[in-house]
This record gives structure tokens, sequence and C-alpha cells, in this order.
């Protein structure tokens, strides 16, 4: 297996599983998002603050530009 795809190989070394306080805070920016009329092009940081989960997005941010380019987040809010 090539250098590249061994270090995907252990999905649990890129993946972020979000906790009750995240998820709440990300349906809280959604639904504040929604209410303003934030259109989904718009949104930006000043648009969509899901509180201190922002440090999470910040985490992800520096994995996806300069880490292994992935990031899985599990339970993610979908509905």
């Amino acid at each position: 297996m090539p250098a590249d795809l061994a270090d995907l190989a252990d999905v649990e070394s890129w993946s972020y599983r979000l906790s009750d306080a995240e998820r709440a805070q990300l349906v809280a920016a959604t639904a504040f998002a929604r209410k303003a009329g934030v259109r989904l092009e718009d949104v930006s940081r000043r648009s969509f603050a899901p509180a201190s989960f922002g440090r999470v997005l910040e985490d992800v941010r520096q994995e996806m530009m300069y880490g292994r380019g992935i990031v899985m987040l599990r339970g993610f809010p979908v509905s």
C-alpha cells in the first residue's frame, strides 16, 4: 500500500466525533443563520458562529489545508 493510502487506513486517526454540546452549538448556529436569512453561499465566520465549536472547525481547516486533506466528522447532525 502506498504511504499516502497507508496514512488513511486508520480512519480514527483522521476522524472527529462531535460531542452533544458541539452538535447543539452547530444546530443553534444553523438556526440563527437561517432565521437571519443568510444564503448558503454567504455563510461566513460572522454569519455562522457556533460558539466554541469554531475551534474544532479551525482544527478541521488546518487538517484539510496542511494535513491529510480529509477529515471525517462523526455524529454530524444531518436533520
